[in-house]
């Protein structure tokens, strides 16, 4: 039987396997893309594909030299009115079946703008509102609360990013190795990371599990990863999640934090580093119930210490184990008591297509 643990044991040599097969993984996507004078990249997605679009959106910016843009599906779909030939259009779902995605898909095509579709099912229907469809190289993922999914969808875009900007010559070849040479480093960091996180959630289990509600503050490329985290804890806990941006916290949200509210800090290693340590030790003003994930030596049971020197924009495939891991647990404890209700919901409000029997996985 399938389960969360075992998704995200199986991240790391997943996205070994992508690295190694960068090439042919991201081959029609940057086909396409070299064939046009690209000025930006659009993204469309919700949920948790939405979160792994976001997050390497500053790497990808880096490497390739074009402005980036994740946009939700919905405001694609009902708000967005100026498409371009400058810009690359990408619509990513896991399933391929988000009604709203594969929509908006539609709707930029009608327009006379080509659309690649980027999912771990190309079986879906979203191939038909797509004019290159690709698998990201997840594997298989049938558990919904997905975690990898999430990590191998934040690689498959900072692989794009290389392997287009290799072939458009914006880096050297030297640059593309070293940045492989990181990725890789960063699978190794995960793996060791796997049992460091389980340890420190089982020393905190009780008030990881028993917490009323909480923040998940990131920054930069963290941002997507503290919003993936929140939905996690959302998903299967039942638990009351807001991710922020840790200096948008400070303008409001944080007034709403006495000692029975929970925070979780990721620190990404960035150039914000010493202001997220200066917020760390300040917040105990508030509450005690501070969970720092970081790489940075700190004497506290509640911090999540995994010693490495990746930069920030991969750090935070490390620092998101800690919600996948609270989210795992919370997942094999907690049945939502209003279950049948919530799936006929889901249902009435048809978010996503039927499965047509063809997919594999989600």
């Amino acid at each position: 039987m399938e389960t969360m643990f075992q998704y995200i044991n199986e991240t790391p040599d997943q996205c070994r396997i992508n690295i190694h097969h960068s090439k042919e993984l991201t081959k029609e996507v940057v086909d396409l893309f070299c064939e046009g004078d690209y000025q930006r990249v659009m993204i469309m997605s919700s949920g948790s594909s939405y979160h792994a679009a976001l997050t390497p959106k500053y790497f990808v910016e880096k490497v390739l030299k074009v402005k980036v843009e994740v946009m939700t599906s919905f405001t694609v779909l009902h708000y967005e009115s100026v498409f371009d030939d400058h810009t690359f259009y990408i619509g990513m779902g896991q399933s391929g079946r988000s009604n709203n995605t594969n929509q908006a898909m539609q709707k930029i095509r009608d327009a006379g703008c080509k659309v690649v579709g980027v999912t771990g099912n190309v079986d879906a229907v979203m191939k038909h509102h797509a004019d290159v469809i690709v698998n990201w190289g997840m594997g298989i993922e049938k558990i919904g609360f997905v975690t990898k999914g999430y990590a191998t969808g934040v690689l498959f875009y900072m692989l794009f990013a290389l392997e287009a900007a290799l072939r458009k010559q914006i880096i050297t070849e030297a640059e593309y190795q070293a940045y492989k040479d990181e990725l890789l480093k960063m699978c190794d960091v995960i793996e060791r990371a796997i049992p460091v996180v389980d340890a420190w959630y089982k020393r905190n289990e009780k008030s990881l599990y028993e917490f009323t509600r909480a923040h998940v503050l990131g920054y930069g490329s963290g941002m997507g990863a503290a919003l993936e985290g929140a939905l996690k804890m959302q998903e299967t806990m039942g638990k009351a999640c807001t991710a922020f941006e840790f200096e948008e916290f400070l303008h409001g949200p944080c007034y709403e934090l006495n000692p029975e509210k929970t925070v979780f800090i990721l620190d990404t290693s960035g150039a914000n580093k010493e202001r997220v340590q200066q917020l760390y030790h300040e917040v105990h003003r508030l509450t005690d119930e501070v969970y720092l994930i970081t790489n940075v030596p700190v004497d506290d049971e509640k911090a999540l210490v995994v010693e490495h020197d990746l930069d920030e924009h991969l750090s935070v495939l490390v620092n998101v184990l800690a919600m996948q891991m609270i989210a795992a647990y919370g997942n094999q404890k907690w049945v939502n008591p209003m279950l049948e209700k919530r799936i006929a919901f889901c249902d009435t409000m048809a978010a996503k297509s039927p499965k047509t029997g063809k997919e594999i996985g989600l």
